[in-house]
């Protein structure tokens, strides 16, 4: 298994070499508008496209250690801030690292934008029941 988590590793990291540039707001603000409408058009493009890996291809975090989970969402999160995702997990609230390899890995199923400045934020769902993070979290405890 090792060996195939490495395979999916030197993916990963051959897509976090090909960088998405932010968008530069210094712009001419016509141009920046412009920008801002092709972004908020984009549709998600399948995962395998963006990142060189497909959901099909993550095992499970159920077959992984935790140091193969660890590595995996790592680099992940790697490739996704190279296409110029902001990666947000609940800073209050550290999820065991299998839990948030699982939650990126379902990232994987809806696909990727490729428009600079996506953001996966995985606290404001909206919905505190389905949270994944909810055992964890100091803002679910407080109310």
């Amino acid at each position: 298994m090792q060996y195939y988590i490495d395979q999916l590793i030197e993916d990963l990291k051959a897509s976090a070499e090909i960088v998405v540039e932010d968008i530069d707001f210094s712009k001419n603000p016509v141009e920046v508008l412009e920008q801002m409408l092709i972004s908020a058009r984009a549709k998600r493009k399948p995962a395998k496209d963006v990142l060189g890996v497909s959901y099909e291809e993550l095992p499970p975090a159920e077959r992984l250690t935790e140091k193969q989970a660890c590595d995996l969402k790592h680099e992940i999160i790697l490739a996704l801030e190279a296409k110029n995702y902001k990666i947000q997990f609940p800073d209050k609230a550290p999820a065991p690292v299998k839990i948030q390899y699982e939650v990126l890995r379902d990232e994987f199923i809806k696909g990727f934008f490729t428009t600079p400045g996506s953001v996966l934020d995985f606290c404001l769902t909206g919905d505190c029941n389905k949270c994944r993070f909810a055992d964890y979290c100091e803002f679910i405890k407080l109310t």
